[in-house]
């Protein structure tokens, strides 16, 4: 196991206000989400898969993901913090979400 230091345990964009970090994971959403959507496709995602995600931002994959996987499928998304999850539309079921340390957690 390798030892992890104090500034290993904070969001690296701690010192970021709320609004301009969710304004840059929006922006990466739009850059990366497409192509993402599109490997997993290809990949073979389709109903009634499961899927997890590590670090779901605001979340926009993992409403992309369930619309996919729906209804027999499930989606979790695991991130430090919900802090910057969309919250303008409601995560439909069966969406799980937990804060969870992936490196630390077990």
């Amino acid at each position: 196991m390798v030892p992890v230091s104090r500034q290993d345990e904070q969001y690296f964009a701690d010192h970021a206000s709320d609004g301009s970090e969710r304004q840059r994971l929006g922006q990466m959403a739009q850059v990366y989400d497409p192509w993402t959507q599109d490997m997993l496709l290809k990949a073979g995602l389709t109903s009634g898969d499961s899927l997890a995600e590590i670090g779901f931002g605001t979340g926009s994959m993992l409403r992309w993901a369930n619309t996919v996987v729906a209804p027999d499928g499930n989606v979790h998304g695991f991130d430090l913090t919900r802090r910057f999850l969309d919250t303008t539309t409601a995560l439909d079921e069966p969406i799980e979400l937990s804060e969870h340390d992936i490196q630390r957690d077990p």
